[in-house]
């Protein structure tokens, strides 16, 4: 008996994904539920790059989050600074608003810098997904053909409920008979 056919992701196997799956995470999973039905070695290989791929977007986002998080706390210090104490703004000497505004500042730098590599990853994230989908087509491909190559009546012949069944279509010749004889 063959292996078991591959788990189905949750954001495409339910008939609802959540509100925060976002379009390319949905696609992102259409395609490893796709990629998981091979069993060769360049499959193995993508599945592995989408994996970190995914593992590093994940990354960049929570490192983002901190860093927005350093930016509102320095923030916070800084206006606590000017609220309670208000001559330590005047006094630049001073270690606490010296440190909130390194702090502050350099958050707001990496900030950058990580949203330019997101977009960059997200240029990657691009190129993977569209080496899944050749990857994918290259799959079914043969499948494709081989429905392309059969005749049109074989079809209708076999699907009685398709479109095509309701069509006009010579009855005498499918079965042998004449149409006269009906």
């Amino acid at each position: 008996m063959g292996a078991p056919p591959p788990p189905i992701p949750r954001a495409i196997g339910s008939n609802a994904a959540p509100d925060h799956v976002l379009e390319h995470e949905t696609q992102a999973a259409f395609l490893k539920a796709l990629i998981a039905l091979e069993d060769g070695e360049e499959s193995r290989q993508l599945r592995a790059r989408l994996a970190k791929a995914d593992r590093e977007r994940k990354c960049i986002a929570h490192v983002m989050l901190l860093m927005v998080a350093l930016f509102i706390l320095s923030l916070a210090g800084l206006g606590v600074c000017a609220l309670l104490l208000p001559q330590t703004l005047h006094n630049y000497t001073q270690f606490a608003t010296t440190s909130l505004s390194f702090l502050g500042l350099a958050s707001l730098i990496a900030q950058l810098e990580f949203f330019g590599y997101l977009l960059w990853h997200r240029s990657a994230m691009n190129r993977l997904h569209k080496e899944c989908r050749r990857r994918v087509l290259l799959l079914v491909e043969p499948q494709l053909s081989a429905s392309l190559r059969r005749s049109p009546s074989a079809d209708i012949g076999r699907e009685p409920g398709s479109i095509l069944a309701g069509a006009p279509l010579d009855r005498g010749q499918k079965t042998g008979k004449s149409q006269t004889q009906s």
